[in-house]
């Protein structure tokens, strides 16, 4: 009796933890789904602007006003146009994604939490290769570092 008990106990904790993953999932996709309209939003109203922008001082230009000083911020919003419309219809996501996992497998020393988090315990592996480092853990960040220096 004891056993079917347990077994049923194990069937309810993985279906909990199924469900669990599962919303957290459902979340996820959420949110990134809200970046990415976010993103398709910004570029509609930044292209309308953009073009705005641009036909103003085409219409200067073709009157002979053109200010050199207007190339700027028409090379500057070329190029923010550029990284939001990535966002919105590009593949920025996955390359964003493709460097979260190379982080995730090649760079998790680098999502070390500092001492003081109560999570750090559990990040004992990458502590150890900080600390395996050719010149250990310097414990800060420069020696040009202006504030107090704690030794």
């Amino acid at each position: 009796m004891g056993n079917t008990l347990q077994h049923r106990v194990d069937d309810v904790k993985r279906q909990v933890q199924e469900m669990q993953m599962k919303q957290g999932d459902m979340q996820r996709q959420t949110q990134v789904a809200l970046q990415v309209a976010f993103a398709r939003d910004q570029f509609l109203w930044g292209s309308g602007l953009y073009a705005l922008v641009v036909l103003g001082a085409g219409a200067r230009a073709a009157r002979g006003q053109f200010h050199p000083g207007l190339a700027v911020p028409l090379v500057l919003g070329a190029f923010a146009l550029g990284y939001v419309g990535d966002m919105a219809y590009g593949t920025k996501l996955i390359r964003v994604r493709q460097e979260a996992e190379h982080i995730l497998e090649h760079e998790r020393t680098l999502l070390v939490p500092p001492k003081t988090m109560p999570a750090r315990k559990n990040w004992a592996t990458e502590v150890a290769l900080i600390d395996a480092r050719p010149g250990g853990n310097p414990g800060r960040v420069s020696d040009k570092w202006y504030g107090p220096v704690r030794r």
